[in-house]
């Protein structure tokens, strides 16, 4: 018996598709594939065949989904498998997302536990997110830990959502909404030595963001590990709490669900990343497992330091917290409550960051035309706007240490927190300052 298997659009009819074709080159074990597209040379292919690849035409109409999962993709349209584990998102993926903005925690990690004084607050600068952010739809989620590994923390908010082309197996065009997300914030908590994660932290965090701070927070999720007592406490204190898992894999298609959303939120460059360098060192080592679909981390060994701290290679408990937070947001929010980017007002033009007319809403990747109040969404790479913003911001945080400094100075006995300090000082004249 002779068996043929015949690439997707060999059997699909012609008119299905435009006629224009991409390039493509099929690697191995140990050549990574990778879309070469419509610009070529034939020295280029020559070169790449040279290396080892074999380089195939694909329709036009089918970039989208290979651009989504090319590994994927090329077994369900072309029959071909080369790799049983891969990079799941490459940097050049991330690298389009990335923005200047700044992380409002001091520290990307923060060695922080049961047994010491300090709070998850004491580390946070919440003068770094604007008003237009934490008015929004905010969703959280945490990816918990005891006392080996890491707990990731990550916020995004909800801007609106945008009509997005896509194509399905027989090359016809369908439009969705899609939500666009704005990345808030990213923080890791590794437990110093002989100590495990308090949970009361974690908890005593989230109700300082919504009822101290006042933050939108719509959504709260955990992994499962651990997380019963803490979702259980968050319901009852008026938090809409849910458990989310990242590891997840669809039965029918073998795809990782959380990730695959996290993924495609990537791609079609829907978020906008704060630039932070541990995030997108586990965004970037993820791992697919073709035939379990699951994807993790790579292999990992521990290192113990001087001080007794284990520190693991590179994991995935950051990048499992801000792909829970795109998960659970996608899942929950109700899209005809979103406003459409590109017709609508959805910030108030007299919101203004220090002095910037509509600077914090061009930051944030959205321009309003003063005339009709319509919006459009500008391109990620907008540095000069990125540059500026984040200009104004480092003024504002200096400007913020030289009032604590002064205070301290002023009242070296002080048990007053920074934040209590900073609300007490704009409720007094400059003039000079109580004993606290």
């Amino acid at each position: 018996m002779h068996v043929s298997r015949y690439k997707q659009w060999e059997v699909l009819p012609a008119s299905k598709f435009s006629g224009q074709w991409f390039k493509f080159a099929v690697g191995n074990e140990l050549l990574e594939s990778f879309i070469i597209g419509t610009k070529y040379t034939d020295e280029d292919l020559m070169e790449y065949e040279k290396q080892g690849y074999q380089i195939i035409d694909i329709p036009l109409e089918m970039l989208h989904r290979f651009e989504m999962d090319m590994n994927r993709t090329l077994i369900d349209t072309c029959g071909i498998a080369v790799q049983s584990s891969y990079k799941y998102i490459p940097y050049k993926l991330v690298q389009p997302c990335v923005g200047l903005g700044s992380n409002p925690f001091q520290k990307e990690i923060l060695k922080i536990g049961l047994k010491d004084q300090y709070q998850i607050k004491d580390f946070f600068i919440p003068e770094l997110v604007p008003e237009i952010i934490y008015t929004k739809k905010i969703y959280i989620h945490c990816d918990l830990s005891k006392s080996g590994d890491m707990t990731g923390i990550s916020a995004v908010a909800v801007l609106g959502y945008k009509n997005q082309e896509r194509f399905d197996d027989t090359g016809e065009s369908n439009t969705l909404k899609e939500i666009v997300f704005r990345h808030v914030f990213s923080v890791g908590l590794q437990c110093p030595p002989n100590d495990e994660l308090s949970m009361i932290k974690v908890k005593d965090f989230l109700h300082y963001l919504k009822f101290e701070l006042g933050w939108n927070i719509v959504g709260v999720s955990c992994d499962g590990y651990q997380s019963l007592m803490l979702l259980q406490s968050l319901k009852i204190d008026g938090f809409d709490a849910k458990e989310i898992s990242m590891d997840i894999v669809s039965t029918k298609t073998k795809e990782c669900v959380g990730y695959t959303i996290f993924r495609n939120t990537l791609v079609e460059q829907r978020i906008k990343l704060l630039n932070l360098y541990e995030l997108t060192r586990e965004i970037t080592n993820l791992e697919k497992n073709e035939a379990t679909g699951k994807v993790d981390h790579p292999k990992q060994v521990t290192k113990v330091l001087e001080d007794g701290t284990k520190v693991k290679s590179v994991g995935k408990d950051i990048s499992d917290s801000l792909g829970g937070a795109i998960y659970n947001a996608t899942v929950s929010v109700d899209l005809n409550e979103l406003d459409y980017l590109d017709g609508v007002t959805i910030t108030d033009n007299n919101v203004l960051l220090n002095n910037s007319s509509n600077l914090a809403d061009q930051f944030f990747g959205i321009s309003t035309n003063p005339v009709d109040g319509s919006i459009r969404m500008l391109p990620q790479n907008s540095n000069d706007i990125d540059e500026q913003l984040n200009v104004d911001i480092q003024k504002e945080i200096k400007r913020t240490q030289g009032i604590l400094q002064q205070v301290k100075s002023a009242n070296p006995k002080t048990r007053l927190s920074d934040q209590q300090i900073l609300d007490l000082y704009g409720e007094m004249d400059t003039d000079g300052f109580v004993i606290f």
